[in-house]
């Protein structure tokens, strides 16, 4: 359980009063998040614009910066080894163009699997809508199905490192 704390008794010493102010004609305010264990954590819905410069002069791009804080990890390790994929094929060759060509035959073929994967997404909402359900929960149960899937990851990395070093 979450508590909120409306009042200036917390750990982190910061008052509440002094972050209730108005800011181009927006309320601002700070809140405390306590949870069951006592550990705090203050935020407060001014200072992603000071955040954003902070992470600018440190050459992190922001953007990445707050949709790597927003979501989630099952979602946001596919695109850190996507990243780490990339990283690779690009720093093989001293040929600073060779390394460019390969970068961008791997964005390719990323960018093909991506809209493959939507297409297949739309086609099985469709197909769950319609009443079609081919899933089988028995083996989503089993341990081996997730052996299989880190397998067939494992095999998907591989080809990518492998398409994307082929260039002509």
């Amino acid at each position: 359980m979450i508590n909120t704390s409306t009042s200036d008794e917390n750990l982190c010493g910061l008052k509440r009063t002094d972050f209730q102010k108005t800011v181009d004609g927006k309320q601002t305010d700070l809140f405390i998040l306590k949870n069951e264990n006592g550990v705090e954590i203050a935020v407060t819905n001014y200072g992603g614009a000071v955040l954003a410069i902070i992470l600018t002069l440190c050459k992190i791009p922001a953007l990445a910066f707050a949709l790597g804080m927003f979501i989630p990890l099952e979602l946001n390790v596919p695109l850190v080894v996507g990243g780490a994929v990339n990283w690779f094929v690009t720093t093989r060759s001293k040929d600073a163009s060779l390394n460019t060509e390969r970068g961008e035959k791997g964005t390719l073929l990323a960018s093909g699997f991506i809209a493959g994967g939507a297409l297949m997404g739309v086609i099985s909402a469709a197909m769950r809508f319609g009443g079609i359900n081919l899933v089988n929960e028995a083996w989503l149960n089993n341990t081996w199905s997730e052996v299989l899937a880190l397998g067939a990851y494992a095999l998907l990395i591989l080809y990518f490192i492998k398409a994307s070093m082929k260039v002509k």
